[in-house]
């Protein structure tokens, strides 16, 4: 009985550690206090539901990945999704403006405060973008 009890609770603990999903912040208002208050960078991905294809490769292998999740705490993440009228609307057009003014989807943003230290917005979403991603996320710690 000893056995099987730490079993199950092994077992739970395993679980909970693989089942860890990335935090994702929906108000941009409160993501950016988040920022301001905790000193971590804000992540900005840019969506538009265009190109699926690369929309759900992003999903899988960047936001899904256990790379990523090693990182989190690090960052506060922040989904702009052009299809969506929401109340931050407005914000969001002011982040497309000034970090995504080409208007390139999907695309990732890191703000680094200061903003001198920011990367270039990332539009390549193939094995070697997203290696580069990582890359420069893991220099930004």
């Amino acid at each position: 009985m000893k056995y099987y009890s730490l079993s199950v609770i092994f077992c739970c603990v395993t679980l909970l550690g693989f089942s860890q999903k990335i935090k994702w912040e929906n108000n941009y208002a409160k993501a950016l206090e988040l920022t301001r208050n905790t000193d971590k960078m804000l992540l900005i991905y840019f969506v538009n539901g265009v190109d699926k294809e690369a929309e759900r490769k992003i999903n899988q292998d960047i936001f899904k990945s256990d790379e990523l999740k090693s990182l989190a705490n690090d960052f506060i993440i922040y989904k702009i999704d052009t299809n969506t009228n929401s109340r931050d609307s407005r914000y969001n057009e002011r982040l497309i403006s000034s970090y995504n003014y080409n208007r390139v989807f999907p695309a990732i943003k890191v703000a680094v405060v200061p903003s001198y230290n920011a990367p270039e917005l990332f539009t390549k979403f193939d094995d070697a973008g997203i290696k580069l991603f990582f890359k420069t996320l893991k220099n930004l710690k």
